[in-house]
């Protein structure tokens, strides 16, 4: 416990934390301000891959995850204290913006920008790297997805849409699929990898 109480005050502590915090917030007031019935989820999607990458990628930048290394040096606790740190954050953000909205479903729209972070967070994982992660996590979701249209409907972003706009059956399982297997590949490198 102490291990996620360490990771919840390095989240806390970082500035692009907080200030994607507040502009996710901040998008999402403005733009039920101005429209009600707007649906939030696409426009702040983007926000939620940065706030899942955040986690990881600012360790990586400055060698710290030698120093957090020296601190914890039983990975698997690691990973699992970042993954519920980071899952936290994420949750905590993504209920007020979906009750902001005007999705029909808005715990399935937390749902689903909660799982976007944390798909984001599983990519960062893999590569260590801010730019990488971000640029691929944004292209999928932002550029491959809306081009496949249909035929991409088992796409992470794809699949997990069906949470909060349609029945969450066959999409739900297979965002979990997902999930679970860029959590296994994740797992695999954090613990195999050098610092």
């Amino acid at each position: 416990m102490s291990v996620v109480l360490a990771e919840l005050s390095k989240l806390r502590t970082l500035p692009i934390t907080g200030f994607t915090v507040a502009g996710i917030l901040a998008v999402s007031g403005l733009l039920t301000a101005a429209d009600r019935s707007v649906d939030l989820v696409p426009y702040v999607q983007a926000g939620f891959v940065l706030l899942g990458i955040i986690p990881v990628a600012h360790e990586h930048a400055g060698r710290q995850f030698s120093t957090t290394l020296i601190a914890v040096p039983a990975r698997g606790r690691l990973l699992a204290a970042k993954t519920v740190a980071a899952a936290i954050t994420i949750a905590l953000t993504a209920v007020p913006t979906a009750l902001l909205g005007g999705s029909e479903r808005p715990a399935g729209a937390a749902a689903y920008l909660t799982f976007i972070g944390l798909f984001a967070y599983g990519v960062a994982v893999v590569v260590r790297q801010l730019i990488p992660a971000l640029v691929g996590t944004l292209c999928l979701v932002l550029i491959v997805s809306p081009l496949l249209a249909d035929d991409g409907r088992w796409l992470p972003d794809q699949a997990a849409a069906e949470l909060y706009r349609a029945s969450a059956t066959t999409g739900a399982l297979a965002a979990v699929a997902w999930l679970v297997g860029i959590g296994g590949v994740a797992t695999a490198a954090f613990l195999r990898r050098d610092a």
